[in-house]
């Protein structure tokens, strides 16, 4: 019915608008206007509740799709989009075709099996098809699922066959039940019997064989792995040292049972006999001063120990010295089988592996120490003493250190300054004299960085024809001539050459601890008292510079012009003295005698007001006085209060400790 009314209405609407068209036009616009304006508002609640009706029949329920279709109820005499006002449009979905396809989609499960031919479950040969499917079917004898349930119910009983050992030949029956478990402990007391069946004679020779090829398979097992590296891997040290082991054990068993005198001329002498050694070259001091209660160690050196060269030693100062080591001064140093005297260079390893030279040893710290002696293997440890007495008066080991590197070179450097002075200077590019002494240095500096005093940084560029040794250089600012130019080079420190041995065990008994070697200047100077001439150079005098007076800085007028108003400079205006142009006043008598009468009253009050602040002062001195008194006093009381109630309650607890007791 309502669908049918919308219809009749909108046929008469078509009808009045086309009345309306006939009419006058402005007319019929003025109440297109209040039609639309009132045409949307009618049957508002209408409205809403079809359209609620109309959502909740479009909505698929769960019990619908799974107990049966739903039932739509189509609407067709509604369209889909209906005007409102002339302004809006209401729009509504395809309701109709959405609920078509939810009903065909939800119409048939496709997971569902679909079973055409069933099978007929009561003939037997169908069931004896799936039979061997479950646990209680019929399999094969060995893997029959009755006789696996068995075996998992004889937990505890073992079954065995009977068996022959093949290595030792024995023959083992097995034993069912409670039976073999009842004599099974009685067995293992028993010995074990082996019987050869009577070729013992041949089962003992498989039996030696067997074990002697074990033995070879252990021992090539121990050859390769012992060293925790295998065959394939082994060194030619590795290698060496088997065969001079087969060659030892070689010459144990042939030589085992011959005379030891007759054995060293084929082998010469072993390790823990006594010889006689018979020295060539040997000082005749050795054998005047020879003393039985100093023992002689005599050792062999290796290939290449017998040379000099340089040596490099990572050292530290012994922390029970009390001073620094300083560079270039004697030390005696124990190395290897050698004491020797040298002259040691330090140096440390800066992050670019350069090696700078060090004036002292660190604190501390470890250091490189480079000195020309015997050549020894790395990593053995070494002693520096500075002298043998027997009495010194510090610690008498100065440091410890051990092998690095040997080398027939060194690469120690030093940090040297070069200065010079410009005598042309140009916008950014100036001629510099005083660095070099010849072209020949300049060329080996050229594009080396330099910088003055004042912080330019620079480069060098060319030698110059005139002066000898002058440079063009560029810079990154304007220099002065007042400025002074440097560059920072490094240069090889040369190890001074010098290796004495220490021979004092060639000296008597008694003046073996009082051998010198190198004495330092400073050792020298005390002892034949001579001070040091004082270089007037190394004085430290008073520096007087003039004061730098600079020009003023002038900006240019564009400049300022284009600059804000607060980077602008401020000229300060012509300053007039008020005074400059007065006229002297001149008093009468009578002006400057009431003059001195007020200056007069001024120092009257003056000394008033002084008098009055030192009374005030000492009055301040003698309150606090008064009451640093008085607190020692109030102090002194608490005192002697605090220790007689001390003194109560130690007597009453001695007394509460004698009525316990």
């Amino acid at each position: 019915m309502e669908e049918d009314e919308v219809e009749n209405d909108e046929n008469e609407g078509d009808e009045d608008e086309q009345d309306e068209e006939e009419a006058d036009p402005a007319v019929l616009e003025n109440e297109d206007e209040e039609e639309g304006q009132l045409r949307w508002k009618s049957d508002l609640a209408t409205k809403a509740r079809d359209a609620f009706y109309a959502r909740q029949s479009s909505t698929a329920s769960l019990r619908k799709l799974v107990y049966g279709h739903l039932q739509e109820t189509e609407d067709d005499d509604e369209s889909g989009d209906e005007e409102v006002g002339g302004l809006f449009k209401v729009v509504r979905q395809n309701q109709a075709k959405q609920s078509e396809a939810s009903r065909v989609a939800d119409g048939a499960d496709c997971s569902l099996f679909k079973v055409e031919n069933l099978h007929d479950w009561d003939v037997e040969d169908v069931c004896n098809r799936i039979k061997d499917c479950f646990v209680t079917g019929k399999w094969k004898e060995s893997e029959d699922a009755a006789e696996l349930l068995k075996l998992d119910d004889e937990d505890e009983e073992e079954v065995f066959g009977d068996f022959e050992d093949l290595e030792t030949g024995e023959k083992v029956s097995g034993k069912d039940g409670e039976e073999g478990a009842e004599d099974e402990e009685e067995e293992e007391d028993k010995p074990r019997v082996v019987d050869y069946g009577g070729d013992a004679e041949r089962e003992k020779e498989k039996r030696k064989a067997r074990m002697e090829r074990k033995l070879k398979l252990k021992r090539q097992f121990d050859t390769e792995y012992d060293d925790g590296e295998t065959g394939a891997a082994s060194t030619y040290y590795d290698d060496l040292k088997k065969e001079v082991d087969d060659q030892a054990n070689l010459n144990r068993s042939e030589f085992d049972a011959m005379d030891d005198s007759q054995r060293v001329l084929f082998e010469g002498f072993r390790p823990g006999m006594y010889v006689r050694l018979e020295i060539e070259g040997t000082p005749c001091e050795m054998m005047e001063h020879f003393d039985p209660t100093s023992p002689l160690c005599i050792g062999g050196l290796l290939k290449g120990e017998d040379q000099i060269g340089y040596v490099q030693t990572r050292l530290k100062k012994h922390r029970w010295f009390p001073k620094v080591l300083k560079n270039r001064d004697p030390l005696i140093v124990s190395l290897g089988w050698r004491r020797f005297q040298t002259l040691p260079i330090y140096s440390i390893c800066d992050h670019n592996m350069r090696r700078r030279m060090l004036k002292y040893t660190p604190q501390h710290m470890h250091c490189d120490a480079y000195f020309w002696g015997p050549l020894t293997p790395q990593g053995t440890g070494m002693m520096a003493v500075q002298s043998l007495a027997e009495r010194q008066e510090n610690f008498r080991i100065v440091a410890t250190g051990v092998v690095l590197e040997m080398d027939k070179s060194s690469q120690v450097v030093k940090k040297l300054k070069l200065t010079g002075e410009p005598y042309k200077i140009f916008k950014k590019t100036a001629f510099i004299k005083g660095m070099f002494n010849s072209s020949l240095e300049v060329a080996k500096f050229e594009q080396a960085q330099i910088r003055t005093v004042s912080g330019v940084r620079g480069i060098i560029k060319k030698a110059l024809h005139e002066p000898e040794g002058a440079f063009r250089a560029s810079f990154e600012d304007k220099i002065l001539l007042s400025d002074i130019v440097f560059v920072k080079t490094w240069f090889a420190v040369e190890v001074p050459k010098f290796y004495v041995p220490v021979t004092n065990l060639l000296l008597p008994v008694e003046k073996r601890t009082t051998w010198k070697g190198m004495r330092t200047v400073g050792e020298i100077k005390r002892e034949r008292n001579i001070k040091n001439q004082v270089n007037p150079d190394h004085l430290y005098t008073k520096v007087e510079r003039e004061e730098k007076v600079f020009q003023p800085l002038k900006i240019p007028k564009g400049l300022q012009e284009a600059l804000p108003y607060n980077l602008k400079p401020k000229t300060p205006g012509v300053q007039i003295n008020p005074e400059a142009g007065r006229v002297a006043v001149v008093l009468d008598h009578k002006e400057r005698k009431i003059a001195n009468a007020f200056k007069m009253l001024r120092e009257l009050h003056g000394d008033k007001q002084a008098k009055l602040e030192k009374d005030k002062k000492q009055r301040m001195e003698q309150f606090s006085r008064m009451k640093l008194a008085e607190e020692e006093r109030k102090m002194k009381k608490q005192k002697e209060a605090r220790q007689q109630i001390s003194r109560m309650m130690s007597k009453k607890k001695k007394a509460a400790e004698r009525r316990r007791k």
